[in-house]
């Protein structure tokens, strides 16, 4: 599952890149940036918060403390087995 890991954390730098381009864009007016990018309030918090977003971040880089893909909580399977990643 190699290539969906190296997706996923493409996906979570293009995620970051876009919450602190559009944090610089409102000087850190979080309703301004969530209507940016078009998502909730809250969910902005939530992602701050998740990737450990601050004022000194990179627009183009992952916060240097995240060497890995944030986990966050799945779903309970429905076959109730074991998930084996």
């Amino acid at each position: 599952y190699e290539g969906k890991r190296e997706l996923k954390l493409l996906w979570v730098q293009a995620e970051v890149k876009a919450i602190a381009t559009a944090l610089d864009k409102t000087r850190w007016n979080r309703k301004a940036a969530a209507g940016l990018l078009s998502i909730s309030y809250k969910t902005l918090l939530n992602k701050i918060r998740l990737y450990s977003i601050d004022g000194n971040t990179n627009s183009g880089a992952l916060p240097n403390h995240i060497v890995e893909i944030p986990k966050t909580k799945q779903p309970a399977s429905k076959s109730g087995g074991v998930d084996c990643e």
